[in-house]
């Protein structure tokens, strides 16, 4: 099952946006008849949400967008889940440019990946510690990419400053060019 969503991503990635589509809902179908956890769903309605959105089509992105919202990511079991849903929210928001609505998700309160951490630090030593950086690295991309869309420049640029001040930042070579090609426009104003 976790192969058709992941499927379903991989064609996003190559821009087969009506394949990603065919295959996240073939995913979530699959996910709704055997009454699967909230992490199958959040992963198969984030992937379809994003390829309704890539591909244009605003009122399905919205609507599958709508039902990912809905998933119930508050058990403890599902710590770092609730923050993946509240990321790839905010990522259809920002295909469709709804900066306001991305904005309003990444400001959510949402749960933490410290138990990710402390997991990573217990089994595999200090080499996976800063395993949450990868989901918080994208997190605060995309509530300083919100911040800037929506006019909070001061706000975008604090945001921006600090995540250049991470040094995990330069290794995640995709996030840290966008960064700094905001955080020129910023100094341009």
């Amino acid at each position: 099952y976790a192969f058709l969503w992941g499927t379903a991503f991989g064609y996003i990635e190559l821009g087969e946006y009506d394949r990603a589509i065919e295959t996240a809902q073939h995913a979530y179908q699959f996910g709704q008849e055997h009454r699967l956890d909230p992490f199958h769903q959040t992963y198969s309605l984030s992937t379809l949400a994003l390829a309704y959105a890539l591909r244009g089509d605003r009122i399905n992105a919205l609507k599958t967008a709508e039902l990912l919202d809905q998933v119930d990511t508050s058990d403890y079991k599902y710590q770092g889940l609730e923050v993946e849903k509240h990321i790839n929210l905010a990522k259809v928001y920002m295909a469709l440019h709804e900066y306001d609505k991305a904005l309003a998700v990444m400001q959510r309160p949402a749960g933490t990946t410290m138990g990710y951490q402390v997991a990573s630090q217990v089994f595999f030593g200090k080499a996976l510690t800063k395993f949450g950086a990868y989901q918080e690295l994208p997190k605060a991309f995309m509530l300083a990419k919100s911040l800037l869309e929506t006019g909070h420049w001061e706000d975008a640029k604090r945001r921006y400053d600090e995540i250049l001040g991470q040094r995990e930042t330069p290794a995640n070579r995709d996030i840290y060019w966008l960064v700094l090609f905001d955080r020129g426009r910023i100094a341009e104003q």
